[in-house]
């Protein structure tokens, strides 16, 4: 009736397909962060985020968006980024804090 297709192995549920540590990476996050944090720039813009303002980004990469966002709650705001693994975030500035979890 049908093809069959090939059984794949199930992956592991720890194992991440994009884990930070494969070849280009850091390559495929600043391209992603070129084109995409415009984007998510104007939506954050119409939330109406202010100095004194506190911020959470879950599943922050290389912390483009997470820096973007201490910026913009400066002064007297905090912004916290986490993610799985921070190897690949830039480091922070005034106001930023990084947070290694699994939420």
């Amino acid at each position: 009736m049908g093809q069959d297709l090939p059984q794949r192995a199930a992956k592991p549920p720890s194992e991440y397909v994009l884990d930070h540590h494969h070849e280009g990476e850091r390559s495929r996050l600043a391209l992603m962060s070129q084109l995409l944090d415009p984007l998510h720039r104007q939506c954050l813009d119409r939330l109406g985020i202010d100095p004194g303002m506190r911020t959470l980004e879950v599943g922050c990469g290389n912390g483009s968006v997470s820096a973007w966002l201490a910026a913009r709650v400066s002064p007297g705001g905090h912004a916290v980024a986490v993610d799985l693994d921070l190897s690949l975030a830039e480091p922070g500035g005034p106001g930023l804090e990084y947070r290694q979890a699994d939420i």
